[in-house]
């Protein structure tokens, strides 16, 4: 047959009937969805392409970085735990510095005669504190190595989220300017969570879910209106440790007391006078006069540019750490699931981190396996598919060291239990050992709407996840004995891990989350410390002196700018062929509305079909 047009045009016999029709949604949507393939595809393959390309040429022309320098980073840009991966949504993802990598530059500045100092600009953003823990350690061995660091902001209060915490990460520095006419705000921490049960009544969603035990409030926002007394309890410990632990930090730092920290955050807003006269700041000006003041401390020449400001995450990228003894690192990080069929970034791939580990532990060149957790926890069969792989591992006489980042709770704690040590920083949030289970019954708003629907099943329990009805005696009964054998498997993975008795562990699990400082106090941390600290003692296992003695390298290893090109064809062909199928679907729903009367004016749009299915 002789095609004419769009290469996807099909010719087809056209009746009176169809010639008058004004519009006609289907053909519509569906030439839009092939055009749209069109555009979309080539857009995405000439991005993927162009970043293999760039990611050469960037390689190839990173310039020397100059031999006087200053290191700068801007909170704005932030931390992660892991890079990102271009993908087909987000072929160029922004570079943002991992923890690791942070921590890492920093150490080798302090080591390097061209680096003269380090400053913080504060104009927006802000860092989870268990990060920011690592990165004033960090900032801490720099300043001991006698390099000179400074924090810069126009103003505290006006760069977004800027309260105790963005403050916490600033005293760190040896010396706070601000410019004149900022403000300094130090609230101190406000945590509002929503409660929408009132909301899902009233829209007809009755949400059903069941827990063990009491303080496992992962659904309480939907199941209630109000905050649960255990609830109440857990948050106010959480909050009152952090505040502490972070107060304590800035009353050394500031050399000052925990008490008059604690009177500041009750004042909370400071004028840039106010914050100078009481020592929250040490500078109230400019960042051209910081520009200025730095150049001359450096070269006597305050217009000396041959001292440059450089971005910290340039100066990373050309010190990559190429020698040393191999440690293998694998990063859990995002919402734990079975299999991640996108192989993105935003969660821990169960299948693809327990082939990792066993990669690592069957390879001679790995005596020690570092597991990076940041993870509110997720599937407990994939939790399980993780923490086998530890247990096998260990069995070969290989260790497993955990270090927890700002997260570790739940299925998280789950991976970690059976680790031969685990580290935590203060303020990860970790525990959480309990188990809530349900669904949401949505009955209620299809009576709201007039929509009926009806059932035919077989077996008593057939309906068990439908989310058109809430859970019948039998399958509750089911539901909850599910629950309490996850629960029990929980409870003895974590005593058989920790070598604590069952009934102890009972006492201090009850979906309880706790900070790392706490967590250490009750046995489920073994030491406080960072990503660093584990690697130091990674490095000590193997007869080392520290962690720059080893060459960690990530598992499973990232993917090369060419197999990330090949990954996005590779979305781009699925993408395509779930459009293609929609294209053919559509079509099909034009047949049956022309065969079912439907009417092809605007203006009368009553549809008569068979009830081709019924069930509920």
């Amino acid at each position: 047959m002789k095609r004419t047009g769009s290469l996807f045009y099909r010719p087809r016999p056209r009746t009176k009937e169809i010639s008058q029709k004004r519009w006609h949604w289907p053909s519509i949507i569906g030439r839009a969805v092939r055009r749209a393939c069109l555009v979309v595809g080539g857009v995405v393959l000439f991005s993927a392409l162009a970043g293999v390309v760039l990611s050469f040429v960037m390689r190839d022309k990173a310039g020397a970085l100059p031999s006087d320098m200053i290191l700068v980073f801007n909170l704005s840009e932030g931390v992660t735990e892991t890079a990102f991966t271009p993908s087909l949504l987000d072929p160029f993802p922004f570079e943002t510095l991992t923890v690791r990598d942070f921590t890492a530059a920093i150490d080798r500045a302090a080591k390097d005669p061209r680096v003269h100092g380090f400053v913080l600009n504060v104009d927006g953003g802000s860092i989870d504190p268990a990060h920011t823990e690592e990165l004033r350690a960090a900032i801490a061995r720099f300043r001991a190595a006698g390099k000179k660091t400074k924090v810069f902001s126009p103003s505290f209060a006006d760069a977004g989220g800027t309260g105790l915490g963005t403050y916490y990460l600033a005293s760190a520095f040896e010396e706070i300017w601000m410019q004149p006419v900022g403000m300094l705000s130090l609230a101190g921490v406000n945590m509002e969570t929503p409660f929408i049960r009132g909301l899902l009544d009233k829209i007809g969603v009755r949400p059903d879910f069941l827990r063990r035990e009491e303080y496992k409030n992962a659904m309480e926002m939907f199941t209630d209106t109000t905050m649960s007394a255990p609830s109440r309890e857990m948050m106010e410990s959480i909050i009152l440790d952090l505040v502490n632990r972070i107060g304590q930090d800035i009353a050394i730092s500031r050399k000052t007391t925990l008490a008059a920290v604690k009177d500041l955050v009750d004042r909370g807003l400071f004028s840039g006078e106010e914050a100078l006269a009481v020592k929250l700041i040490d500078r109230l000006d400019y960042s051209d006069t910081m520009i200025s003041e730095w150049r001359k401390a450096i070269s006597g020449d305050p217009k000396d540019e041959s001292i440059e400001f450089i971005n910290i995450a340039d100066y990373a990228a050309q010190g990559k750490k190429r020698d040393g003894a191999p440690v293998a690192l694998v990063y859990a990080t995002g919402m734990i699931v079975p299999y991640d069929a996108d192989g993105g970034d935003s969660v821990a791939d169960a299948e693809r981190i327990a082939e990792a580990i066993a990669d690592a532990a069957d390879d001679d060149h790995y005596e020690v396996i570092v597991l990076r957790i940041d993870s509110p926890g997720g599937s407990p069969t994939a939790s399980e598919t993780i923490r086998r792989e530890i247990v096998r591992t260990k069995q070969k006489g290989k260790r497993v060291i955990v270090s927890m980042g700002s997260v570790a709770a739940s299925g998280g704690y789950w991976i970690a239990a059976n680790a031969d040590k685990i580290y935590a920083a203060p303020s990860t949030l970790t525990g959480s050992i309990g188990v809530v289970m349900g669904k949401a019954d949505l009955a209620g708003v299809w009576d709201k709407l007039g929509v009926s629907w009806y059932r035919i099943s077989f077996g008593r329990n057939a309906a068990l996840w439908s989310p058109h009805s809430g859970f019948s005696e039998t399958e509750r009964a089911r539901i909850d004995a599910q629950i309490e054998n996850t629960y029990d498997a929980f409870l003895t993975r974590v005593a058989e891990g920790r070598k604590m008795d069952k009934a102890k562990v009972r006492e201090i699990a009850k979906g309880r989350a706790w900070t790392g400082a706490q967590a250490q106090k009750i046995g489920l941390v073994d030491s406080l410390g960072g990503l660093d600290d584990a690697l130091d003692d990674a490095a000590k296992t193997m007869g080392l002196k520290d962690r720059h003695d080893l060459k960690p390298v990530i598992l499973p290893e990232p993917e090369t700018p060419f197999e990330q090109f090949i990954a996005a064809i590779n979305q781009q062909v699925r993408a395509g062929k779930a459009l293609q199928a929609f294209v053919p679907a559509m079509e099909k729903a034009s047949a049956m509305w022309q065969t079912w009367g439907v009417s092809e004016r605007p203006s009368d749009r009553a549809v008569y079909a068979p009830a081709f299915y019924e069930g509920r």
